[in-house]
């Protein structure tokens, strides 16, 4: 089979190697399209945030396909042939601390990272968490269920509620997942952040109250002046970026909430209090998309979801680095599609 094997930051070859067959407890599927994850870019551009990456590879990990076989014991898991799926990133372990709570996204001995996806084929290991997609989704859209189920996570993490004022700040694949999922809430009122005009378009036609661009609008005093001078209820960061952090904190109200799902490359300086002493903040942190795999599918069936806006760049397998550069070459990117 075609396979793209990653060999180091910049070093990834299109490759034919042997095509996988299913081992015991493990499923086959055929790859109809895999996204690129803004962690794939930082690996390939030669960054590493969490450390540890082997290599050879082949790395994927948001895709969808249809099952082309069933490795003995599996078919008991209530898959067959011919079903299309997709699947979590993560293959929690179930027994540690933090899975028996639940809270498998957290679990401290994970039986490994689920990629592979930037193939013809790809297995799904015994501990894999697959989950059933409909064939109704084109393939491209459907191979976001992975970042729209962040998104939808982080949303309901925030718990926000018709009254509010919520700004999401970052308007890439997360951010603006984020924004329609948000937009699923019926919040009071829903402020964009980004400093791509494009980008910021694309949001205000998604419904987004206002678009704010950091490098042309004063963001707090903006905020300030929609929200009467109180500051908004809920500020979601979705750049990596600590200013956009420093940023947030100035712009919430007196017991806000600063949401953080991001990876970032530098450390933040923040003032501590700004978060006890003189607003009584809270600040949580969101980490993959625990439980959120049916809810993102179901909105996507159902058409609550717009993913085609979202789907901008379309590469096949071969124009690998063409694809891994389109952020820099495409100023209305969000999300960029391998096809095998």
């Amino acid at each position: 089979m075609k396979a793209i094997v990653a060999y180091g930051a910049g070093d990834y070859r299109y490759c034919e190697i042997d095509t996988p067959k299913a081992g015991k407890g493990e499923i086959l599927i055929k790859i109809e399209a895999a996204g690129i994850c803004a962690s794939d870019r930082a690996v390939y551009m030669g960054g590493d945030p969490w450390g540890g990456i082997e290599s050879p590879r082949t790395p994927g990990h948001e895709f969808v396909g249809i099952i082309e076989e069933i490795g003995s014991g599996a078919e008991e898991r209530g898959f067959r042939t011919g079903d299309r799926v997709t699947a979590e990133c993560i293959m929690p372990c179930g027994k540690c601390y933090y899975c028996k709570k639940g809270l498998y996204h957290l679990c401290e001995d994970e039986n490994g990272f689920l990629e592979g996806g930037f193939a013809e084929y790809m297995i799904l290991p015994e501990k894999a968490l697959i989950h059933k997609i409909s064939k109704d989704i084109p393939a491209a859209e459907a191979s976001l269920c992975e970042p729209l189920s962040c998104s939808a996570y982080a949303v309901n993490q925030t718990g926000m509620g018709m009254e509010d004022t919520v700004v999401i700040s970052g308007l890439g694949a997360i951010g603006m997942g984020m924004l329609q999922f948000a937009l699923l809430r019926n919040p009071a009122k829903i402020i964009g952040v980004d400093t791509n005009e494009v980008l910021c378009k694309i949001a205000k036609e998604l419904g987004a109250a206002e678009v704010l661009n950091p490098a042309k609008d004063d963001v707090p005093e903006r905020i300030m002046q929609l929200t009467g001078g109180v500051g908004c209820d809920i500020y979601m960061e979705a750049t990596g970026n600590p200013i956009s952090v420093r940023t947030g904190m100035e712009c919430l109200r007196k017991q806000g909430m600063l949401f953080i799902y991001s990876v970032f490359k530098n450390k933040a300086e923040l003032d501590l209090n700004q978060i006890s002493e003189f607003k009584e903040l809270r600040v949580i942190g969101g980490h993959l998309s625990p439980n959120a795999f049916p809810y993102t599918i179901d909105c996507l069936k159902k058409g609550k979801i717009n993913a085609k806006v979202m789907a901008t760049d379309i590469f096949s397998l071969s124009e690998i680095d063409d694809a891994m550069m389109t952020k820099n070459a495409n100023g209305a990117s969000i999300k960029t599609i391998l096809i095998p």
